[in-house]
């Protein structure tokens, strides 16, 4: 069993002294815990049940125009876009699907 810290708390020196000496008295490891980012926005371009393009991103509006990006740039009129949000425990709890329709990306439900 290791004893673990967060990295912010590591950095005071007050808290690391008091951490160090318990681990030494403990004769226990230290785990120093890096904070994680989840990117909540995840992006899958479909054709014919392959992925042709993944991405992750911060916010919903890079994600749309990723989206957008690939389906009319590249012109990938059968295509589908997958849209994925994730709370931060990395569930994904909402989702939506585009395509492209007279060269505008619309939402769908038929896919």
């Amino acid at each position: 069993m290791a004893i673990k810290i967060k990295r912010k708390d590591w950095e005071d020196s007050i808290i690391r002294n008091a951490v160090l000496s318990v681990a030494e008295l403990l004769h226990e490891d230290i785990s120093v815990v890096y904070p994680k980012r989840v990117k909540l926005y995840n992006v899958k371009i479909w054709k014919d049940d392959n992925i042709l393009y993944e991405n992750n991103f911060m916010k919903k509006s890079q994600a749309m125009s990723y989206i957008k990006k690939i389906l009319v740039m590249r012109k990938c009129k059968d295509a589908y876009a997958d849209l994925k949000k994730y709370n931060k425990n990395n569930d994904d709890f909402d989702w939506w699907y585009f395509k492209l329709e007279n060269n505008k990306v619309v939402e769908t439900f038929d896919i």
